[in-house]
């Protein structure tokens, strides 16, 4: 683990990390596990999250991004994950405070995360993590990064290959798109100072890893973040 821990240490800003096996649950590496970082539009993770509880993946929806027209919940999702769509994070957050609770405002979409990441996880909201949006563009949202792997674990043992499908990958449109040459299904997430990815990984030895990778208070260009996550990823892969 010298490789991984010579990167933290030059890493210019504040970082954390979890690397886990899937199928065995081993952590391979964790650095700041349980500390709070901006995610990000790691957000809409949370957002996905609190979405397929309500509906289910195979729902039929109706929203103003598509008038007049149904299609599978799950089809909605992939594309706002694949691309990072903001519009459909925001409306998808929204629709889920009118499912639970009768009106759709950004407070009843925080509520009803909250009710669930308790139900599930145990996590109090404002104690564990802080959740404002469903986008990921506030910059009060704070999870961590091993809050995140508890979610996606939750959510490929809920929803397997569909919940894969969902999220972006280097041989498909998206935000991942060319960034690999091997199987990562991931969420990337980018302000100014900030980067942050999440998801998954088959390695060159064909195991299976879920992963959380903050990067935070960084003064360079964004591909600084970014580049910091490919050289873990990439040594993941070729080492595991």
């Amino acid at each position: 683990m010298f490789f991984l821990k010579k990167e933290i240490e030059k890493f210019d800003g504040y970082n954390g990390i979890i690397i886990k096996d899937f199928n065995s649950g081993k952590v391979i590496y964790e650095y700041n596990r349980a500390k709070k970082f901006i995610p990000a539009s790691v957000t809409k993770l949370y957002t996905t999250f609190l979405v397929l509880e309500i509906f289910g993946i195979d729902y039929e929806i109706k929203i103003p991004l598509y008038i007049n027209k149904s299609k599978p919940l799950h089809e909605i999702i992939e594309y706002m994950m694949k691309v990072s769509d903001n519009e459909i994070a925001e409306t998808l957050f929204r629709l889920s405070g009118v499912k639970k609770y009768g009106k759709g405002s950004t407070e009843n979409a925080i509520s009803a995360l909250s009710y669930y990441m308790y139900k599930y996880f145990d996590l109090l909201i404002e104690n564990d993590y802080i959740i404002t949006d469903g986008a990921g563009i506030s910059r009060y949202n704070l999870v961590s990064p091993e809050i995140t792997v508890k979610l996606l674990e939750y959510m490929y043992n809920k929803y397997n290959k569909k919940f894969l499908n969902i999220l972006a990958n280097p041989y498909t449109y998206g935000t991942l798109e060319g960034r690999f040459n091997f199987n990562v299904w991931a969420k990337t997430g980018t302000l100014s100072g900030v980067s942050s990815l999440a998801g998954f990984l088959e390695t060159k030895n064909n195991n299976f890893i879920v992963f959380s990778l903050f990067e935070n208070n960084y003064v360079y260009e964004k591909g600084y973040g970014k580049s910091f996550e490919d050289r873990v990823i990439n040594y993941i892969y070729k080492n595991f």
